[in-house]
């Protein structure tokens, strides 16, 4: 029983919104906005040293700062990109340019990245409080693959609930594959596989590097934060047949709680691009057939 009382001070300090302490070491003299706040005490140093994705540096309010300033700035883009194509090419001819459509959106994932990396270094956090770390790569790289084969279990593990308990939603996700060929068209196995390790490492970036330790910041909480991350992935996909949301959900928190606990993305993204590649030469074959 004594033993027992440190692990549940533990698991307080990891779930509690507070648990660096009192106000004064999370927030500062300015609130997060100061320039005193950059320096962090020697206390969240530490803590921020042991998983620098706790963002122990930051304050609660310069969190959720950085998470709207970055919405704004994707919405700004995804505008200026989306009239940009429409000047420059018609209705049809983006119909059948589903790669410039691709690469645009990969061009803006892109400048979101370097500008939430570049509001991190403002108050002196590195890349690896992203994830984006070189620490346990061969490992994480060999994790990445089991990674991908449980994502296929919780994918196929979702689709056969919902083939038992809604079939509707069943005969939806047949159509799935037709949505995802007029996305991605027929490419050979080397281009295929690249273009999904770009996907992998810039979806990963924005949503298990940037959203889910702002979201934890800000909730205080892991879980809520990969919930939360998961939601606003499946939103992001909302390309495809609305049942596919549930395998989505599940295979993002899979990714996330992977992320979590390697402190690190390089497991998720592998996993990521695996699966994705996979995936499009199973909807290849299928779509041949």
């Amino acid at each position: 029983m004594a033993n027992s009382f440190p692990v549940r001070i533990t698991i307080f300090m990891l779930t509690n919104p507070h648990e660096q302490g009192p106000a004064p070491l999370e927030a500062g003299a300015g609130h997060g906005f100061s320039p005193q706040d950059s320096t962090c005490a020697v206390d969240i140093a530490a803590a921020s040293n042991d998983n620098p994705m706790l963002l122990m540096g930051m304050s609660v309010s310069r969190a959720a700062v950085h998470i709207g300033t970055l919405i704004v700035f994707f919405a700004i883009l995804a505008f200026l990109a989306s009239f940009a194509l429409q000047c420059g090419m018609t209705e049809e001819e983006l119909k059948h340019s589903p790669l410039v459509l691709l690469a645009s959106t990969l061009l803006i994932w892109v400048v979101v990245i370097a500008a939430g990396i570049a509001l991190l270094a403002r108050i002196k956090l590195g890349i690896d409080s992203i994830g984006l770390t070189y620490r346990k790569l061969l490992p994480d790289c060999l994790l990445g693959v089991a990674v991908a084969v449980a994502s296929f279990l919780v994918f196929l593990l979702t689709v056969g609930v919902i083939w038992l308990v809604w079939p509707a939603g069943y005969d939806q996700l047949n159509e799935n594959p037709k949505n995802i060929m007029q996305m991605i068209p027929r490419l050979n196995p080397a281009s295929l596989f690249l273009l999904m390790l770009a996907v992998g490492v810039m979806e990963e970036a924005v949503f298990r590097g940037l959203l889910l330790p702002h979201l934890r910041r800000i909730t205080g909480n892991w879980v809520a934060a990969a919930l939360l991350t998961s939601a606003a992935f499946v939103a992001m996909h909302q390309t495809q047949q609305f049942a596919a949301i549930f395998p989505l959900f599940a295979v993002a928190l899979l990714w996330s709680a992977v992320t979590i606990w390697r402190r690190s993305l390089v497991s998720a993204i592998v996993g990521h691009a695996i699966f994705n590649f996979c995936q499009i030469l199973l909807v290849y074959r299928y779509h041949a057939a």
